[in-house]
């Protein structure tokens, strides 16, 4: 009996349609290497010979061989044809993606905790920690001792830790961290260095407090809950099911007179949505019904209108192979084209010389017919003419001999100094760079609006361009990654000028601080609405990662194409107003490393993403580099505050500085 849903051939190991003596000759081979005899007690091996006798049977006779080809064929021209006239299957495509799973594991700790502190008098926005009422608390050292026996490691907060978390509130104090902590056990003790997250002090004290003006030193201390993050990755792979393009189904409506319609779209989760409205614009169709008309040398089609119902005729045109009705045998025709010869020269050479003597007596002609009245005024106006033509003529004589004397002058005076070089005369081009014009308005995060004009030359943006085109670097890994970003600031950072400007003249006229500052250039660049830049096509079917391809499928979508290493350089930048998260990070540091800010940009391979880090005092999320800790700031979400990063991002172990600036 067979069974046409298993393919024989690739039991066999052959190719779909092999003769009988291949199958023969591939028969004999396999029972060699399968044969139970060979394998006693081998399962698969038996499973798989009844396969291979099975496939035999059926393909090495003909006439079973003929219908069971006959059937597969058959079959895939049905498959094919289902899969042309059905767009989600012609339209998806499946990949392999790896996918990165963090775990976290918590550590929770318990210990004693000392911080001293210095507090600044105010009013408002103070830490009331007992006594301490109206001081804001700026810390100075923190330690911790731990016991060995006070650490728990669990994937759940539970017992004591449980229930200090739930009644009692976190400390709102910037730690700084690491904290410097000393962990007991026993009689044996060691130092470490402790990112402690969430730490609790249910009961604390405040001692050793010290007055002076307006400022207060203390410290702050009792028993302290928190907890330390341990992460573990794991990479694994799994297959992706993506959608893209057009279903094949449109829409139509008609509206004041016109026409629309529009198409519908695969998202990238095979979801569909619809496009936007588009008006049809009724053209004629050019579909001619086969009717001519001639007259004379000349003819005209007649053609379908846009519904297939009325007809309209075309233009007439001139029917190059037309002859004669009435010919005059060969000697008529060679007196023709003779004819035409003598007019052509006639026309040619004669005329010309001919024009300049029937011209005058022309023009006496026409003024003899036209009536007296009318000849007078002008008779009148071309005397006028003529003689402000001489008053002109003399004006310009004189303005001549003048320019001549006076660079006879200076010629003689030149001749003194320096005989001059005698040169052969060319004509010089002045070519005058043309200015790219940006005006710009924008809010920072206390509503203070900011608005500007800059300028970029044209010149700097073409050479900025070449440069990126010709940088001898492929961004195959981070450390060329890092390379070629700052090959594009170095080479940027000095052309920039008429920004430079525009925020030189912000910061005098709104008498900006450090802090206030970096915040206006900040909330510039995170004003620009957000542009993806790619290094090929904006064709959602030419990339693999899911951020990417599913923004290109969305109806809000703005993408540049094209532009190498997949990002604008910082003068492309400012010149187009197009960038993505690399795009503005990059600007963000040419820019602030040029008001010497200190300053890092940050890459993550595993986020996909870039962010900007400053040494300022920000709460919130901050990148500890030596001695230093850089506020995080978000660029493509405006009026993302400092420190304020999305949690799908925020673990700090998969960021990298690429770029750090130098204070000098």
């Amino acid at each position: 009996m067979i069974d046409f849903e298993k393919n024989y051939y690739t039991i066999l190991e052959l190719q779909e349609g092999a003769t009988i003596e291949e199958v023969k000759r591939s028969y004999r081979r396999l029972v060699k290497k399968y044969h139970p005899d060979l394998h006693p007690g081998n399962e698969e091996y038996e499973v798989k010979i009844r396969q291979i006798n099975e496939a035999y049977e059926v393909i090495s006779n003909e006439e079973d061989k003929a219908i069971y080809d006959d059937y597969r064929k058959r079959h895939k021209e049905i498959k094919e044809k289902d899969s042309k006239t059905d767009p989600l299957k012609s339209n998806k495509r499946q990949y392999v993606r790896e996918k990165t799973i963090t775990q976290e594991t918590r550590i929770y700790i318990k210990g004693k905790l000392q911080i001293k502190y210095k507090g600044v008098y105010i009013e408002e926005g103070s830490v009331n920690f007992l006594s301490e009422v109206f001081y804001r608390m700026e810390i100075l050292e923190v330690n911790a001792e731990i016991q060995s026996s006070d650490i728990s490691i669990t994937d759940e907060v539970e017992g004591e830790f449980k229930s200090v978390f739930e009644k009692f509130q976190p400390l709102e104090l910037d730690l700084k961290l690491p904290v410097k902590s000393v962990i007991f056990d026993g009689e044996k003790s060691v130092n470490y260095a402790l990112n402690i997250q969430r730490v609790t002090i249910p009961v604390p004290r405040i001692e050793k407090v010290t007055k002076y003006d307006n400022e207060s030193y203390g410290v702050l201390s009792g028993i302290f809950y928190g907890y330390i993050s341990s992460f573990k990755t794991t990479i694994e792979e799994e297959i992706v099911t993506e959608c893209f393009g057009e279903t094949g189904r449109t829409e139509t409506l008609e509206e004041d007179g016109h026409k629309y319609y529009r198409k519908e779209y695969f998202s990238a989760d095979c979801t569909t949505y619809w496009g936007e409205w588009v008006r049809i614009e009724t053209r004629e169709t050019y579909v001619p019904t086969g009717v001519v008309e001639n007259k004379g040398n000349y003819y005209r089609n007649q053609y379908f209108k846009s519904d297939y119902k009325d007809v309209y005729w075309g233009k007439w045109n001139y029917n190059s192979q037309y002859k004669a009705t009435n010919p005059s045998g060969c000697l008529g025709g060679s007196l023709g084209w003779l004819t035409m010869l003598i007019i052509t020269v006639i026309f040619i050479f004669i005329f010309p010389a001919l024009i300049f003597f029937l011209l005058f007596p022309a023009i006496l002609f026409l003024l003899a017919l036209l009536p007296p009245s009318i000849l007078k005024w002008i008779l009148r106006f071309f005397w006028m003419a003529l003689g402000c033509l001489y008053l002109l003529g003399f004006v310009s004589l004189f303005t001549e001999i003048n320019k001549a004397k006076t660079k006879s002058q200076r010629h003689s005076q030149n001749s003194l100094v320096q005989k001059r070089q005698i040169r052969p005369k060319q004509q010089q081009i002045i070519v005058k760079d043309s200015m790219i014009v940006n005006h710009v308005k924008w809010e920072d995060y206390s509503e203070n609006t900011y608005e500007g004009t800059y300028t970029v030359k044209s010149a700097d943006l073409r050479s900025s361009a070449f440069n990126k085109l010709n940088i001898p670097i492929e961004a195959t890994n981070q450390q060329n990654y890092n390379r070629i970003i700052h090959t594009l600031k170095e080479f940027d950072q000095n052309k920039m000028g008429g920004l430079y400007s525009m925020f030189d003249s912000i910061k005098t006229e709104k008498k900006l601080d450090q802090k206030a500052f970096a915040e206006s250039i900040v909330s510039f660049v995170q004003s620009i609405p957000y542009t993806l830049i790619l290094p090929k096509d904006c064709n959602p079917s030419l990339y693999q990662d899911e951020f990417t391809t599913k923004y290109l499928t969305s109806v809000d979508a703005y993408c540049e194409g094209n532009q190498r290493f997949g990002i604008n350089s910082p003068v492309e930048f400012i010149s187009n107003l197009k960038g993505d998260c690399d795009t503005r990070t990059l600007l963000l540091y040419t820019m602030l490393s040029h008001y010497k800010y200190d300053v890092i940009l940050l890459s993550s391979s595993h986020y996909k993403h870039s962010l900007i880090g400053i040494n300022l005092p920000y709460a919130g999320i901050r990148f500890p580099y030596k001695k230093s800790n850089y506020s995080l700031w978000e660029t493509t979400t405006y009026k993302a505050e400092a420190g304020v990063i999305p949690n799908k991002i925020s673990n700090l172990n998969y960021w990298k500085i690429s770029l750090k600036s130098k204070i000098k």
